[in-house]
């Protein structure tokens, strides 16, 4: 009670005269209103996408560098898959005859299954190709584009880290796949 008889009180409040409202004016504001909030939409979109852009440079260039980090532990790859094959093979030789021939074919196969080179290739263009969408400015519509792109460049890490053999490169991959999943976060 005490809120109604101080509302009622306040000077207005029981004015009963109706102003005419200028219609022009009501207009003229309204379109100044919706303008301002459309340029404050536009350039919070501006905003966010060039931090997202950045985001997707910076996930990028981290996969770019472990992916080049992968090359100082190859020759250490393989000399440790040599000195098992080398001693796998001196075992062998001890309790069997072993076809020379047969043997080498057996060796090469094996061999290619765990190059790894044919994967960081494609891995490397997979990236150059997304750096190009997302440097694109003509197109707009890109998600789908770049989360087909991020898939590929998932199964090429996927690839490596299967093939790979080694403990550090296996951390690489790791990192590569984290950061693969955020950029496909933000397509």
């Amino acid at each position: 009670k005490n809120l109604t008889s101080a509302l009622l009180r306040l000077p207005g409040i029981l004015d009963d005269s109706v102003q005419e409202i200028d219609e022009n004016v009501v207009k003229s504001f309204l379109q100044l209103q919706i303008g301002e909030a459309i340029a404050h939409l536009n350039g919070y979109r501006q905003s966010e996408g060039e931090s997202i852009f950045n985001d997707l440079k910076e996930k990028l260039l981290s996969i770019r560098k472990n992916l080049s980090d992968i090359s100082q532990y190859e020759s250490e790859r393989v000399l440790k898959i040599r000195e098992r094959f080398e001693e796998q093979l001196r075992s062998l030789e001890k309790d069997y005859s072993v076809d020379s021939g047969r043997l080498e074919t057996e060796l090469i196969f094996y061999i290619e299954k765990l190059d790894i080179n044919e994967e960081k290739v494609r891995l490397s263009t997979h990236l150059d190709y997304f750096e190009e969408i997302i440097s694109d400015r003509s197109q707009i519509e890109k998600g789908k584009k770049l989360n087909f792109i991020a898939q590929e460049m998932l199964r090429e890490v996927n690839t490596i880290g299967s093939k790979a053999n080694h403990a550090e490169i296996q951390k690489l991959v790791v990192l590569m796949k984290d950061n693969i999943e955020k950029i496909k976060e933000q397509t």
